[in-house]
């Protein structure tokens, strides 16, 4: 989104700095402008990421716990693009989906509920 954003910095048991005002100009978001879809969310099983509208090539799907522990890792393409997740337990998760160069192009939350 659009507008003014504060930057807090936290360090151990120091008192917060603040940051000077930075005017964000906007975010390419994939999900908010169409181009991802992720679904079912929450998930049981298996979850599909839709590339709808972009040519994403090759890409690698990770997922993350809260703890920022990589906890699953898959190569995937537009035409198989549904991971299973069975085997993970019920929570919040990070996931992200870079390039083959390692590039991010997209990060967002799952939750995994059965």
């Amino acid at each position: 989104m659009s507008g003014t954003y504060m930057v807090e910095a936290w360090a151990s048991s120091i008192c917060p700095e603040q940051s000077a005002p930075y005017v964000i100009l906007g975010i390419n978001n994939l999900q908010e402008t169409g181009y991802l879809e992720v679904f079912p969310n929450p998930v049981s099983d298996q979850v599909n990421f839709n590339f709808k509208t972009i040519s994403v090539g090759v890409v690698y799907i990770s997922v993350y716990d809260i703890t920022g522990r990589k906890i699953f890792e898959t190569m995937k393409n537009e035409q198989d693009n549904i991971i299973d997740l069975s085997n993970i337990g019920e929570g919040a998760y990070i996931y992200s989906i870079t390039n083959t160069a390692g590039t991010l192009i997209y990060n967002g939350k799952l939750i995994v509920e059965r």
